[in-house]
């Protein structure tokens, strides 16, 4: 939580996160207290590439306009 805390609101770049354990109580207290900083957490590393590849392209768009 202390890493969240030092990066949020200084970050331009996209931030995901893949939360995991042994606990699932844990891990789902822990993926609300970072969704709630306003990260989005996803729940396998899959989503998380995704993630960053539609966040890549919808860059590329803005920059260059679509095509």
């Amino acid at each position: 939580m202390e890493a969240y805390e030092a990066i949020k609101g200084l970050v331009s770049k996209p931030v995901v996160t893949w939360i995991y354990g042994p606990n699932p109580s844990n891990t789902r207290t822990l993926k609300e207290r970072v969704e709630n900083m306003g990260f989005p957490v996803f729940n396998d590393p899959e989503h998380c590439i995704k993630a960053l590849g539609m966040a890549y392209r919808y860059a590329q768009i803005r920059k260059n306009g679509p095509g």
